[in-house]
């Protein structure tokens, strides 16, 4: 019952971002951004991973699309 409540509960964040002005591009960004942490978390390292020069250039760039106060 919580995971589903918790479900709805995202949902209906996430369209309200997507209502703001730039919401869509924010969102997008947002998702981009953590399918790229978990391709870098799942990398075989024991250790905190290793970021490339890439790595850092995708996650800043998100960081310019997505909202501080989302």
């Amino acid at each position: 019952m919580y995971l589903l409540f918790s479900l709805i509960a995202h949902l209906l964040m996430t369209l309200a971002r997507l209502a703001k002005p730039g919401g869509l591009g924010a969102v997008a960004a947002e998702s981009l951004a953590v399918k790229h942490q978990l391709l870098i978390l799942r990398r075989a390292r024991r250790r905190a991973p290793y970021l490339t020069s890439w790595d850092r250039l995708a996650l800043g760039s998100a960081r310019f699309w997505c909202h501080p106060n989302a």
